[in-house]
């Protein structure tokens, strides 16, 4: 029983620190230390630095010693990739939830677009909704091994919009994510398609210019 619960704990920790990521709630290179994210979370610090290997492997953070990590950089060649394949993947997973969504996920999928455009001005909220938005589409197009690499690929961009916050949001889109749930609602997989695609590219250009 106590293993289960370890385990437990330490998916817990796992799942608690790649929201905060994913919400950019932490810029790339940021050290922090076990202890302090042990004593945020509230857990010891077995769990969570189970959880930073996991992460470590993932090649979201570097672990420097037992006492210091960071946020992982990405350079150009990174993006570049990244965002290849996360076009591919995510433009596959939309496309297929035309083809499966119901009136349930198009209401669930508009009341997240409501929340979208009521948080433009706060890019925290913002980034939340976005995530949010996001994944409800892609879990509807499927589960598995394309979703597991999703979030993967989003850990590892995620801190570069943790960049916003320190800027205007003026270069925030609705439209890409307008031009989704419409696509979703008439079931168009190619405008679907050109959404994604619109959608990431706007954020790779984002991005590349917060790269050194």
């Amino acid at each position: 029983m106590e293993k289960i619960e370890t385990k437990t704990l330490r998916e817990k920790a796992y799942a608690m620190i790649s929201n905060s990521i994913m919400a950019g709630e932490m810029l790339p290179g940021q050290k922090f230390s076990l202890r302090s994210l042990s004593a945020r979370l509230g857990v010891s610090t077995m769990p969570v630095r189970e959880a930073l290997w996991q992460l470590e492997t993932e090649k979201v953070i570097i672990i420097e010693s037992n006492r210091q990590m960071l946020i992982n950089s990405i350079n150009r060649r990174d993006l570049e990739d990244l965002f290849e394949l996360r076009t591919f993947l995510e433009s596959e997973l939309a496309v297929r939830a035309c083809a499966v969504r119901t009136d349930e996920t198009i209401n669930n999928l508009s009341a997240i677009y409501r929340n979208i455009e009521a948080s433009i001005v706060d890019v925290t909220k913002y980034l939340h909704w976005n995530k949010e938005f996001h994944f409800l589409l892609y879990k509807t197009g499927g589960v598995g091994i394309y979703l597991d690499t999703v979030r993967s690929l989003w850990l590892r961009i995620a801190p570069y919009f943790a960049i916003q916050n320190q800027s205007p949001a003026s270069h925030i889109q609705l439209d890409p994510h307008k031009a989704m749930l419409d696509s979703l609602i008439a079931s168009d997989k190619a405008r679907m398609a050109d959404a994604i695609r619109w959608d990431l590219e706007s954020a790779k250009l984002y991005i590349s210019n917060h790269i050194e």
